[in-house]
C-alpha cells in the first residue's frame, strides 16, 4: 500500500512538472497547430502588434452572427498547421474603410501576412471555406452596407501576400450549413424575393441555384437548417404583418433548393404555413426531422398575462404534406415540456400559480377547479428542505435544478381515468431549449 501511495504521488508530481513546463497553452489540444492566445495578457500583445503595424486609432468590427463572433478570428487559413489571427477593423477618423488584417506569429510576435480594403460599415458574418479542396481556407466575409438593410458577401482567396476576390453577392439573410452550404436571401421593395444557394463550383465559390419566396414576407426572423421526412432543409422564418407569421421550407438536394411551399412559386399551398402566435421550430423528439409548431388554446390553458408556456401542435414535413406529431405544453421560461395526451385536450387545462410552479387541473360538472398535479423547477437545496415528500417524486435533475411532480390525489378517479401516474409523468417529460423562431 505504501508502495502504491508513493508512486501515485510520482504520477501526480510529474503530470505537475509537465503541466508547468507547458504552460497556459497545455488546456487545448489543437493537434500540432500553434495556440492562439488564450489570456487577457497575450490578447493585449497581439493588440499591441496590431497597433504597431495599423495605428491605434481604429474600432474592431465584430461579426453579428456566425460560429466566428470575436473581434480577432484564428484559423490556418494557408494550410501550414499553424493558426493565423484575423481581424476586421476601421480606422476611427478618414473614410473609415474597412479591412482585413491577416497575422502570423513569428519568432515571438505577430507579423502582418496580409491587409487589404473591404467595402462595408460592419460585419454580418465571417467564415472560413476550403472551396478548392487544397487544405487552404478562403476567407468569407459578410458586411453591411450604408444602403438599409442590404449586405455584402465576397470570397476571398489568399495566396501568401496577395488576395483574389472570387465572388461577390448582394443578399439580406444568410445562413451557412454545417457542409458549408450558404443560402441567402434577398428581399426587395418589388417584393421579388429570393433564396440563393453558394456551394464549390468548379472549385469555386458560386451561385448554383435559386428559387422565389412568398411575396408577401416582409422580414426574415430567422433561418433554420433542418431535415423534413424526405431531404435536408432550410426553415425560413418570416413576418407577414403584426399578427401573422409564415415559415417556407426550402429543400436543398444535389445543388438544387426549391420552395416546397408554393404552388407554381405563387401561392402557399397548406394554410397551416401562415399562423399567428409562437412558431417555434427545432425537432422536438430528436428523431433527426424537424418540426414546425402551431398554438392552440384548449379552454382555459392559456391565460393572457398570466402565463410563460404555450400548449403546441408540432408537425413534421413529408415534402408534400404535414403530418401530426403531437401536442405538448411547452415551458420555455424553465426549458422543459410535457407530452399532451390527445384524450387531455378540451379536459385538463394548466395555470401558472408561481414563478416555479404549474398546476394541471380539471373542472368537474359544477365547474369547480380540481388540482390533479403540479410541477415545480427546484434548487438542489430547496429539495433537500421538503420534509414530507408524500405523492412527490423527482422528474430530472442535474447540479443545479431539479424538476419535481407532485400528485394532489393518486387515487382519485380523475388521475385513474387521465393516467395521472408518476411514471406516465416521467414518460412524458423532456427538457429543451425552445427559441422563437
Amino acid at each position: 500500500m505504501e508502495l502504491f501511495l508513493k508512486r501515485k504521488l510520482l504520477y501526480v508530481l510529474c503530470a505537475l512538472v509537465i503541466l508547468i513546463m507547458s504552460g497556459c497553452n497545455s488546456v487545448d489540444d489543437l493537434s500540432g497547430f500553434l495556440v492562439p492566445p488564450q489570456t487577457t495578457e497575450k490578447m493585449k500583445e497581439l493588440k499591441s502588434d496590431i497597433y504597431k503595424l495599423v495605428g491605434s486609432e481604429i474600432t474592431f468590427l465584430q461579426p453579428a452572427k456566425g460560429n466566428f463572433r470575436n473581434t480577432i478570428n484564428f484559423m490556418d487559413i494557408d494550410s501550414d498547421e499553424e493558426q493565423e489571427a484575423i481581424a476586421v477593423y476601421a480606422p476611427q477618423s478618414g473614410d473609415s474603410v474597412a479591412h482585413i488584417l491577416v497575422l502570423k506569429n513569428s519568432i515571438g510576435h505577430w507579423a502582418q501576412l496580409i491587409r487589404f480594403s473591404i467595402t462595408g460599415i460592419g460585419v454580418d458574418i465571417i467564415e472560413f471555406i476550403d472551396y478548392n479542396g487544397d487544405g487552404r481556407k478562403e476567407i468569407v466575409i459578410g458586411v453591411s452596407t450604408k444602403f438599409g438593410d442590404s449586405k455584402g458577401l465576397s470570397v476571398y482567396d489568399i495566396s501568401g501576400s496577395s488576395e483574389k476576390e472570387l465572388l461577390t453577392h448582394q443578399y439580406n439573410y444568410i445562413n451557412i450549413t454545417p457542409q458549408n452550404e450558404i443560402l441567402t436571401i434577398s428581399l426587395n421593395k418589388e417584393k421579388s424575393n429570393k433564396a440563393s444557394l453558394i456551394v464549390a463550383d468548379n472549385s469555386l465559390p458560386t451561385v448554383v441555384s435559386e428559387c422565389n419566396l412568398f411575396s408577401q414576407a416582409t422580414a426574415i426572423t430567422n433561418i433554420y437548417f433542418g431535415k423534413t421526412e424526405a431531404s435536408p432543409a432550410f426553415f425560413i422564418s418570416e413576418t407577414l404583418d403584426n399578427v401573422n407569421n409564415l415559415t417556407e421550407i426550402i429543400s436543398l438536394d444535389n445543388k438544387t433548393i426549391k420552395n416546397l411551399t408554393l404552388n407554381n412559386d405563387i401561392t402557399l399551398f397548406d394554410s397551416l404555413l401562415k399562423r399567428a402566435g409562437y412558431p417555434y421550430i427545432q425537432d422536438i423528439d430528436n428523431d433527426g426531422v424537424t418540426e414546425i409548431s402551431k398554438a392552440i388554446q384548449p379552454n382555459e390553458t392559456i391565460q393572457q398575462g398570466n402565463e410563460n408556456m404555450r400548449i403546441i401542435e408540432w408537425f413534421s414535413f413529408s415534402g408534400n404534406s404535414f403530418n401530426h406529431n403531437m401536442y405538448s405544453i411547452i415551458n420555455p421560461n424553465e426549458k422543459y415540456f410535457l407530452v399532451f395526451p390527445e384524450k387531455w385536450l378540451g379536459k385538463v387545462n394548466a395555470i401558472k400559480e408561481t414563478g416555479n410552479q404549474i398546476t394541471f387541473y380539471i373542472q368537474n360538472e359544477n365547474k369547480e377547479k380540481i388540482n390533479l398535479f403540479s410541477i415545480y423547477s427546484l434548487s438542489p437545496e430547496d429539495w433537500e428542505k421538503k420534509e414530507n415528500k408524500v405523492n412527490w417524486s423527482v422528474l430530472k435533475r442535474n447540479e443545479e435544478r431539479l424538476f419535481a411532480l407532485y400528485i394532489y390525489d393518486p387515487l382519485s378517479q380523475y388521475s385513474s381515468m387521465l393516467s395521472i401516474t408518476p411514471a406516465y409523468i416521467e414518460n412524458n417529460f423532456f427538457q429543451a431549449t425552445f427559441i422563437q423562431k
